[in-house]
């Protein structure tokens, strides 16, 4: 049994300004002082999760590390919040190639799971909105653990449990946009595909020594005989 994990933000769908919006008002909204786009957006990295976004927007304001674990799940519920709202102004865009390889490999019965540092409710949002949630069965979410790293182990785990079999980490494909989805891909131990399709250059993700590498996802029949060689 082949599996393939997607990343989804600009990956299999162009990132949006709603969901960092989402952070500033549900941040704000709890803990009583402003937070700008930029606030929310310092420091990070691209392939930063959810969490740690939160986290470090917090501690950037010198929120008490105590006051900011226990009160993470609320930012966790206000931030759900807000992205449901403001999402439906704003709306989703799929990325080039990207039905046409979920097809495809839906097709080749090869089994399709999320690896993504959203929350939960908030990739599946993302995934009922545009009409590619029946591709999916399964995921890891930063809901899981803030940590992308050790998110595609979690999703491999979940995997096992749901379709009552071992996997061989020989037949797992990651799908991403960032270095870090790479070097997390490459810790659990599964094969790497990278799309140039976020704010990483072909070059960089190259460097990453991911095992594919394209500009987007039109180009999947590339993908595919990647997938079927091994």
């Amino acid at each position: 049994m082949k599996i393939v994990l997607f990343d989804i933000d600009n990956t299999l769908l162009k990132s949006t300004k709603s969901h960092q919006l989402s952070f500033a008002k549900a941040l704000e909204s709890i803990f009583k002082i402003p937070f700008t786009l930029e606030d929310i957006n310092k420091g990070n990295k691209p392939g930063t999760t959810d969490p740690e976004i939160i986290i470090n927007a917090l501690r950037r304001k010198n929120i008490p590390k105590e006051e900011i674990k226990e009160k993470l799940p609320l930012c966790y519920k206000k931030t759900i919040e807000f992205f449901s709202k403001l999402i439906k102004d704003e709306g989703l865009i799929i990325l080039p190639g990207v039905k046409e390889f979920l097809e495809h490999l839906k097709n080749e019965n090869i089994k399709l799971g999320l690896v993504t540092g959203n929350l939960e409710p908030i990739a599946w949002l993302k995934m009922e909105i545009t009409k590619l949630k029946p591709f999916f069965s399964f995921g890891a979410f930063g809901t899981d653990h803030p940590k992308r790293e050790v998110l595609v182990s979690l999703a491999i785990e979940k995997a096992k449990n749901i379709f009552k079999t071992n996997i061989d980490l020989e037949n797992v494909y990651l799908v991403g946009d960032t270095v870090r989805d790479v070097l997390s891909g490459k810790k659990a131990g599964v094969k790497t595909i990278a799309v140039a399709t976020g704010n990483v250059s072909k070059e960089e993700l190259e460097e990453a020594k991911a095992d594919i590498v394209v500009e987007t996802l039109e180009e999947y029949p590339k993908i595919i005989e990647f997938i079927k060689q091994i």
